[in-house]
């Protein structure tokens, strides 16, 4: 990967880009544009997206996402990285971006509950 890994907040053509990617890893997604959406101006939820700035590119080409909970015992509800782009670490950074944003909510606890499947 060449240029620079940022972590986005939530706003509105980055939302249709998340729920785009959600559709093709998890295909039957229970969260889909609405849901994401809502995230946007929600004070209990939002998320967090890895992206790919290339040097000299102003755009950015998503790479994965985190969303959560912003309560005192937050949560995890999805994490997900682009197929070609796993086992670099963004699974790692999006984690540490959610725990970040959590301890200025003053969050108490970060919970992830995963399936065996």
């Amino acid at each position: 990967m060449e240029g620079e890994i940022i972590l986005l907040k939530p706003e509105k053509e980055l939302t249709e880009k998340v729920a785009k990617l959600d559709e093709s890893i998890f295909h039957s997604s229970p969260w889909g544009l609405s849901s994401l959406s809502r995230a946007e101006a929600s004070e209990t939820e939002t998320y967090l997206a890895a992206c790919l700035r290339a040097d000299g590119n102003a755009s950015a080409e998503l790479l994965g996402y985190v969303l959560f909970s912003l309560l005192s015992d937050a949560e995890i509800y999805r994490i997900a990285v682009e197929p070609e782009h796993r086992r670099r670490g963004l699974g790692g950074l999006l984690i540490a971006g959610a725990e970040e944003v959590l301890r200025e909510h003053r969050a108490e606890r970060l919970f992830l509950e995963v399936r065996e499947d």
